[in-house]
């Protein structure tokens, strides 16, 4: 799946996660949520040069000699060196191994699977818990729309068996028509939600302040 794929239908998780999580009737809780798992669901390409995740974090370095990679790892290395310096939580240490680790590695390897997965809610339960179930959901919905391709994903790597919806007649092609419309729709359905937010916080507002209340029969009968 492309970038901008991934990014609406993570929005559109975080959405899902904000109403069922009852965060959806506070603005800075929900919008949170959603910027959470929208970037939680570009996460898993960024071993990846020429992904959308990298080309924000990496937008003036090119993607020649793969200096993207080196500079992740760099990135990494400096974590580390931090975390040494000043004693910083295992999470921290974690990340900067995580970092220099997955800036080589190939493609859709050990970022598309449970491994990964795994790694990503345990960073987040330590540093955000109140958002590790957001930046899951968001990280799921990466994998389970690349599993939707071809290709599939090595969801139990490093076990080399790559899994997908192609036995149930799903190939949905990276860039392709279907991946377009997929985006597409999960932009909309986010947007449905977002209005099915405002419109249930107004009318609770609206009831709390009476303006729905019909009158007692004991108030008819004094009229």
């Amino acid at each position: 799946m492309t970038g901008k794929t991934h990014l609406a239908v993570g929005i559109a998780t975080g959405t899902i996660v904000a109403g069922v999580t009852g965060v959806s009737d506070e603005l800075i809780p929900t919008v949170t949520t959603i910027a959470v798992a929208g970037f939680a669901s570009l996460l898993p390409d960024i071993d990846e040069d020429g992904s959308m995740l990298n080309k924000w974090l990496f937008r003036f370095v090119p993607k020649t000699y793969q200096l993207r990679s080196i500079l992740l790892a760099l990135m990494g290395a400096v974590v580390l060196f931090l975390s040494y310096l000043y004693k910083w939580p295992a999470w921290a240490w974690a990340c900067g191994i995580w970092a220099m680790v997955v800036a080589f590695v190939p493609h859709r390897t050990i970022t598309h699977s449970v491994v990964g997965t795994a790694f990503w809610a345990w960073v987040m339960q330590q540093v955000w818990p109140e958002y590790a179930l957001a930046a899951v959901a968001g990280y799921g919905s990466h994998l389970l729309t690349d599993a939707m391709t071809p290709k599939g994903i090595p969801l139990f790597w490093p076990w080399k068996l790559n899994v997908g919806f192609k036995a149930l007649g799903i190939r949905v092609k990276t860039g392709g028509v279907l991946d377009k419309v997929l985006g597409i729709i999960a932009l909309w359905c986010a947007c449905l939600l977002m209005v099915w937010f405002v419109f249930s916080f107004f009318y609770e507002e609206a009831v709390a302040a009476g303006l729905f209340s019909l009158p007692q029969p004991s108030e008819l009968r004094c009229r």
